[in-house]
């Protein structure tokens, strides 16, 4: 993959193993460089338990950070990441985020295994079709993978990533906003951890009212339950992007003039 300032680099060390009577080393792990600032998911959860605010501007940052690594992969790289959560992005020295490893709480309610796809048109008249499947029991994963229903028998990432790429990157923006929500409002990630299906989630604003109003739409944009609805990755990343300068450069939102009332 080309490299990307918000993408960990491959790694440069390999761990190999061989019996003592043979001398051909297998490959059983890599390592990586320790980031003693941990994961987006810990900082959060962090802050939640110490009821703090993170400032505006390191959001901001956040998710634009978060939203160029996936488009960097989409766009450039041709592939994608099929697990997009805080817990897969790690807070470097310098405090911006690095995207690690290629729960179900983030993903789009279209991947589960049971809906095939098809672009029909070109550039922005192009239209993704779903249609639920409903033919004999499929399987391309290996009976080796831990699980017995969606993704573990049947990712749709394999197929899509060929057939309908389209489709892959709005699954991916529907991640992203799920992502972004649990940044902005700061939710206990703790809740998360024992979730069986992105159903269970339910997305609200709960917040101190610091968040501002165009940064929920854009989140609610990506999380249009139906595909076509959603805003594209590029979009998103330009959002982002505008909304860090802004901030940079001293420009006050509506929201905080409120709060300051």
């Amino acid at each position: 993959m080309p490299p990307h300032p918000n993408i960990m680099k491959p790694a440069q060390i390999l761990v190999t193993v061989s019996k003592s009577s043979d001398d051909k080393p297998v490959v059983c792990g890599t390592l990586y460089p320790f980031l003693q600032n941990g994961t987006l998911a810990s900082y959060i959860q962090m802050n939640v338990e110490s009821s703090q605010r993170i400032p505006l501007p390191q959001k901001a940052q956040w998710c634009y950070e978060m939203a160029s690594a996936i488009a960097h992969t989409h766009l450039v790289a041709h592939t994608y990441h099929m697990d997009i959560k805080p817990g897969n992005f790690l807070l470097d020295d310098n405090n911006n985020l690095e995207q690690n490893d290629a729960p179900v709480t983030t993903a789009a309610p279209e991947i589960d295994g049971t809906w095939d796809v098809e672009q029909t048109g070109e550039g922005e008249n192009a239209t993704l079709q779903y249609r639920k499947y409903s033919g004999p029991e499929r399987r391309h994963m290996p009976l080796t993978t831990p699980g017995d229903k969606g993704w573990n028998t049947w990712n749709v990432f394999l197929e899509w990533s060929k057939n309908c790429p389209k489709a892959l990157e709005l699954a991916e923006v529907f991640s992203l906003g799920r992502s972004m929500w649990m940044l902005l409002e700061q939710t206990d990630m703790d809740i998360f951890d024992d979730g069986e299906s992105t159903e269970e989630v339910v997305v609200d604003w709960k917040s101190p009212g610091d968040i501002p109003e165009s940064w929920k739409g854009i989140v609610r944009r990506c999380l249009e339950i139906q595909p076509n609805d959603r805003i594209g990755i590029t979009e998103l990343v330009t959002f982002w992007d505008c909304e860090r300068h802004k901030l940079r450069s001293g420009q006050v939102f509506e929201v905080q003039e409120k709060l300051l009332d």
